[in-house]
């Protein structure tokens, strides 16, 4: 259960990434010159909203695997930064394809991943100071879960679908089955 204080921190890095990409397609600022396509929904002044929540997400899964890494915040902090402009180098040569983004020079500039440095200390700081629950094993994520108690006992695989589209229209679909992700077994010897 996040606490206010937490959930103040959520609020401030989803405001963080939205400033930060309004200045960035408007100003040009601290990404360089791009702008949203349409496939990432409603915008508020030329940004999707989802970018913040991408913030948000992205934040917690870097600030939680670094905080693994290393116990000390501050290394953590620089650690998380590090992993954001990683995922940001995986994403940039297919959000156009995408339809998500595009720059305006043929390649991304240096400018972005500096920018992508910038905005991901302060938000790794604000996750890394402020956020208690770093990480939540998966199981008793699952155990918090109403609908897996109705299920748990069959639970032996877990699926993930990917779907890519283009131009409002599906070009590729994939179902990736995980079979035996997790035993009943283990789940229980984590309830007691």
């Amino acid at each position: 259960r996040l606490e206010s204080v937490e959930l103040k921190s959520v609020f401030l890095i989803f405001i963080i990434g939205m400033v930060s990409e309004i200045l960035g397609v408007n100003y040009g600022l601290i990404f360089g010159e791009y702008v949203y396509l349409d496939n990432l929904g409603a915008k508020i002044l030329g940004v999707p909203v989802l970018i913040g929540v991408n913030w948000i997400i992205l934040t917690f899964i870097t600030g939680s695997l670094s905080s693994l890494i290393f116990k000390n915040k501050y290394l953590s902090v620089i650690l998380g930064a590090i992993f954001m402009i990683l995922l940001d180098l995986i994403m940039e040569p297919v959000a156009p394809l995408l339809g998500f983004w595009i720059f305006d020079l043929p390649i991304v500039p240096l400018q972005n991943y500096i920018g992508w440095f910038a905005i991901g200390i302060l938000t790794q700081i604000i996750f890394q100071f402020k956020i208690s629950e770093k990480e939540t094993p998966l199981s008793e994520v699952l155990m918090r879960t109403s609908i897996y108690h109705v299920y748990r006992e069959e639970a032996t695989s877990v699926s993930f679908e990917f779907i890519l589209f283009k131009e409002n229209k599906i070009y590729y679909r994939d179902i990736l089955k995980c079979g035996n992700a997790v035993s009943y077994t283990h789940l229980r010897a984590h309830e007691t």
